[in-house]
Formats: structure tokens, C-alpha cells, sequence
């Protein structure tokens, strides 16, 4: 646990980085941008993050990645939120009870 009283390290040692500093994170896909903020299902969430898709929803549901949204029944992750957490070092983003 850091000084926040998170434990990002442990995450981010579980994802199999080092504080997400310099890893170059790409999403499967088309390769096309189109400058809007890209939502990401569990899948290529999974594979930005090189773990199994088991694993994201643990981590979401124990709030040790950034929130989804929710669109009717599709659950999406935002990208920039992704890639913005890893380079913070994969900090807890809320308590759950």
C-alpha cells in the first residue's frame, strides 16, 4: 500500500508492469482514430492490459481500474481513462464496500 493508502504497485505487478511507465499500450482494432474518446469492451481491455478477461472484471469489480460506462447493456471502458490509470501506476480508483 502506497502513501494514499492504494496498492496500484501490486496491480500493475499482477498486469505484469512495473508502474506503467514506459510501456507502449495498443488496442486492437482497425487502427483507425477518429480524435473521439474510444470505448473498449472487456475484451480489448483484457488484451491492453494483457491479462484474461476473468481478471478485468475482478478488477472492476473491486474497484482497482477506472469505472465503465454503461451504454443499455454494453459495458465500455474509456481508453484514455485506461491509458491515463496505467501511467499513474494502476492506483485503486475507488473503495468498495
Amino acid at each position: 500500500m502506497n502513501a494514499n493508502g492504494s496498492n496500484g504497485g501490486a496491480v500493475c505487478a499482477v498486469l505484469g508492469q512495473e508502474g506503467g511507465e514506459g510501456h507502449n499500450h495498443q488496442v486492437p482494432g482497425n487502427g483507425r482514430s477518429n480524435g473521439a474518446a474510444e470505448l473498449l469492451d472487456v475484451g480489448a481491455v483484457a488484451a491492453l492490459l494483457s491479462c484474461s478477461v476473468r481478471s478485468v472484471w475482478r478488477l472492476s469489480d473491486a474497484g482497482k481500474m477506472p469505472t465503465p460506462v454503461r451504454v443499455g447493456r454494453l459495458v465500455r471502458w474509456s481508453h484514455t481513462a485506461l491509458i491515463s490509470w496505467i501511467g499513474q501506476g494502476c492506483p485503486a480508483v475507488r473503495v468498495v464496500t
